[in-house]
Formats: C-alpha cells, sequence, structure tokens
C-alpha cells in the first residue's frame, strides 16, 4: 500500500500489521499513552525489545509513513534525569499521526507531545517509569488524569488503587526553591480543597510524593524543608486533610510500594518535629543571634540562583529573544550602498546612498532614534578621551540591544580612542566571530566587521545628515 493512498489511520494500521506481523510497531505505540513520550531504554524495558530490534522497528515505520506528519520524532538534544547515569538517552515524542493511530487503536484522550521545556520532559520521563511499573506489577493506576470536584479541578501524576479499593495520589516532585515556593503553596492549597470535598471519600487523605532527585544532596535536602515549612505553614494535618509523605524516585523504583500502609522509608513532612522544653528555653532566652547561620552559605546561595535561573527559562525560555543576525545583513548592505570594490574611488565621496539608507532605517525604527538621541545628549564637550570613549560605548550599545546583541563574546564591538595626533581621535573596532549561514549574503566575518563598523562610526560622524542630534561629548 502506496503511502499517498492513506485516506484513514485504519489503512495506516493495516499497511503496518502487514510490514510487521509481530506488532512490534504497536507495542512501542502503546509506550506513548500514558505521558505522549519515551526514551529508548524505556521502550526496550517495557515494550520488551531489544535496540536492534527498536531500531528495525523505527525504521520500518518512518518508511511507511514517509510524506506524512510523523508517527513519533526524537528529540533534537539529551536531557539530564537525576539518577541516571550514562550518556543521554534518546528521547522520543508522539507525533500528530501516532496520536490518530492510538485513537483509531481505541485510546482516548491521546494526543501529539507539545512538551518544549527539559524540566516537564524529564518529569514526564519519570511519571512514564511509575506508570509502567505499576502496570508490570498488576496495580491500578491512571496518569495525568483530571479530578474534579465542586467547580474545581485538580490533575495528579497518578491515581493508585489500593487493595482495600480505595484510591491515593502519588505525585512526582522536582527541585523546589524560594523561587518556586508560590507553586508549592498553590499544589499544598489545592490538595487541601481537595481533601476537604465530597468527591474525595473514596480517597485515602495521603499523598504520596516521589521526589526525582538525588538523596543526600542539598538540592534533596532543601526540597523537602521547603515543603515541610510550607506545610506548617499551611496548618497541622488535621487542617490540611491530608499528611504528605517523600521518598527519592530511585528509592521508590528498587521497591515499589503500593500498599495501604506506607513503611518507615517514606518521610512525613506535615509532621514538624517538636521541640523539647529545653530548646525552647533556650530559643527564648537568646539574645545574640549566632554569627554563622549554616544554611546561609556559598553553596546555598548557588542552589537558590540555580533553580531561579532553572524557574526563569521554564517561564521565559521560549519568549525571549534571540540575537538578531539580520542585522549583519543590514549593515553589509547599507555599507555597499556606497562602497564598492569594483569602483574603488567612490570610497573618496561622501557616501550619500549608504547615509539615505542608515537615516530610512532610523526613521523605521523610531523608538532606536529616540534612545540614540537621548544618548547623544549626554555629557558635554571638551571632556577626557575616556569620557568621550564610554559615551561612544553607551551609543554602541544601544544600537546592538535593538538587534538583542551584547558588543562583547560572540560579536565583539569597542569604541576606541586613537594614539595622541592621530585622525580620526576615536574610531570603532569591530570583530564578528559568527559562521555564515546559506542564507547569509556575506562571504567572510570581515564584511560584517567592516560594514558594522561603518554603520556605527556613521552615527558619529553624520549624525547631522541622519536626523540625529550631534553628540555633546565630542569637542
Amino acid at each position: 500500500m502506496q503511502t499517498g493512498l492513506f485516506q484513514h489511520p485504519s489503512e495506516i494500521i493495516t499497511a503496518l500489521n502487514q510490514s510487521m506481523t509481530d506488532n512490534a510497531w504497536r507495542r512501542v505505540l502503546e509506550m506513548f499513552v500514558p505521558t505522549h513520550l519515551a526514551d529508548g531504554i524505556q521502550i526496550q524495558e517495557y515494550a520488551g525489545i531489544d535496540r536492534e530490534k527498536l531500531r528495525r522497528t523505527l525504521n520500518k515505520v518512518l518508511a511507511i509513513t514517509a510524506g506524512m506528519p510523523p508517527i513519533l520524532h526524537a528529540l533534537d538534544h539529551s536531557i539530564s534525569r537525576p539518577g541516571v547515569r550514562g550518556r543521554g538517552r534518546r528521547i522520543y515524542l508522539l507525533g500528530e499521526t501516532g496520536a490518530l493511530l492510538l485513537i483509531e487503536l481505541g485510546y482516548e484522550g491521546v494526543h501529539a507531545c507539545n512538551l518544549q521545556n527539559d524540566t516537564a520532559i524529564a518529569h514526564a520521563l519519570a511519571m512514564l517509569d511509575i506508570h509502567k511499573t505499576a502496570e508490570q506489577m498488576q496495580v491500578t493506576i491512571q496518569t495525568d488524569r483530571e479530578l474534579n470536584f465542586g467547580n474545581q479541578v485538580i490533575r495528579p501524576d497518578h491515581q493508585v488503587k489500593l487493595p482495600n479499593g480505595q484510591m491515593i495520589l502519588y505525585e512526582i516532585e522536582q527541585f523546589a526553591s524560594h523561587e518556586t515556593a508560590r507553586r508549592v503553596r498553590e499544589s499544598i492549597f489545592h490538595k487541601r480543597s481537595f481533601f476537604t470535598s465530597m468527591e474525595a471519600k473514596n480517597f485515602l487523605p495521603e499523598v504520596r510524593m516521589i521526589l526525582n532527585l538525588q538523596p543526600g544532596t542539598r538540592e534533596w535536602e532543601n526540597t523537602v524543608h521547603l515543603w515541610k515549612n510550607i506545610c506548617t505553614e499551611s496548618g497541622e494535618q488535621e487542617k490540611l486533610g491530608f499528611r504528605l509523605l517523600v521518598i527519592s524516585f530511585s528509592e521508590f523504583l528498587i521497591q515499589p510500594e503500593w500498599d495501604l500502609q506506607a513503611s518507615g522509608r517514606w518521610t512525613d513532612v506535615t509532621v514538624a518535629p517538636e521541640k523539647t522544653q529545653s530548646q525552647n528555653i533556650l530559643m527564648e532566652d537568646s539574645i545574640v543571634e549566632e554569627p554563622y547561620n549554616s544554611d546561609d552559605t556559598g553553596n546555598d546561595d548557588y542552589v537558590v540562583v540555580n533553580a531561579a535561573g532553572q524557574v526563569f527559562n521554564e517561564k521565559n525560555g521560549e519568549s525571549l529573544p534571540n540575537p538578531d543576525f539580520g542585522l549583519f545583513n543590514l549593515a553589509c548592505a547599507i555599507y555597499a550602498g556606497s562602497h564598492s570594490e569594483s569602483h574603488y574611488w567612490k570610497d573618496a565621496a561622501i557616501p550619500y546612498t549608504s547615509i539615505h539608507m542608515l537615516k530610512t532605517l532610523l526613521e523605521k525604527r523610531r523608538g532606536l532614534l529616540i534612545d540614540l538621541n537621548t544618548l547623544m545628549d549626554h555629557g558635554r564637550r571638551g571632556e577626557s578621551g575616556g569620557l568621550v570613549v564610554f559615551h561612544m560605548q553607551a551609543v554602541i550599545d544601544c544600537f546592538l540591544s535593538h538587534y538583542h546583541w551584547e558588543s562583547e563574546g560572540v560579536l565583539t564591538v569597542r569604541a576606541v580612542a586613537n594614539s595622541w595626533g592621530e585622525s580620526p581621535p576615536f574610531t570603532i573596532s569591530v570583530k564578528a566571530m559568527v559562521t555564515p549561514s546559506p542564507m547569509d549574503i556575506w562571504k567572510h566575518s570581515s564584511e560584517i566587521d567592516r560594514g558594522l563598523g561603518w554603520v556605527l562610526r556613521a552615527l558619529f560622524k553624520y549624525s547631522k545628515l541622519l536626523g540625529l542630534n550631534e553628540p555633546k561629548f565630542f569637542s
């Protein structure tokens, strides 16, 4: 059956069955039902096929569905996971056609995987491990399903049926810090609301949290400490309506627990350690604080700022602007307007065409023009060479920032004061360490250096012709 003749998912299924009579393709595809992604080792272990079998199966699937939206596609990079050693595993995401096939096979709520954040992907991979482990032990489990109560909803990672028929929530959590404290509070608040609702009557008032961190590390200690503090802030166990138990991901997988009574391996973070009477007296009578706080160390700062970076990337990573490489094509085009290798004598004339092109750019980018004029008005005549360079650099940085570039690193741009008696007294040095791509017009990075250097120098040399304020800091 040719790919072009496929009119319905059932036809693709027929073609796959004819190509692979052992249904290996189906065992692979069904791995993606719980979380819509899986890594290569998970597929091999849970689907019962070796590495070579997986490779052949994926190649056949790709051949049969060539030209169609993907059934699966591989993540373009590996990600680190706590407790998973060795080289990065190949991670596969469920594609549009794969989702349609699973729906045709009778699985509901399946969709193409749209996760892009590495932390979310690592979380989903951990969820898959828990789900498949439960299935192998013949434990009834629902993964990533909504729980409606009243006019509210929560979406726990797992809902597990206990031997007595009751249900219990299992959650997987990552590193938590002061930056994520708000999310932790919201999680506890929502669960408190659930366990006080009528819909929770068949649920054990307990949440078992599997922490995807290495126990004993600073990240582990800080995360457990944060959850414990927020649980304490939210009230005692009776007010919360449930208790929260913690175990490490690696320890859980070594010996999974689905029993009604949790073993002593779990830590109850809803129970605050009681202070002895002598400890209370010491705290009340203490006047002078200890000069050293063991929780306020450089390593502690490292954990906090690392977490802050992780949370920031989770919230903003996809929306942050990238450096605009179009700036280089733009600068080269403006420079070429009046400068030609074949007519080198034109360099002796005032470059009116290039000036006009640059002026048109500034008129188009009114925000850039306003920002540049503000900086041109800084300083005063007669300032020292060092201050002039300082003001020039501010103008340069302003121009580059509008294209999301910095003036150091891959692109290095510096205002320079020349030696005494040289003309001009100030110039601009540009060094671009970039590799041209097929869509770029330049042949060498030196073209960028020359073109962008001229554009930036023109801001000062031809400011009046460009509609800019003349720089006050030039004498």
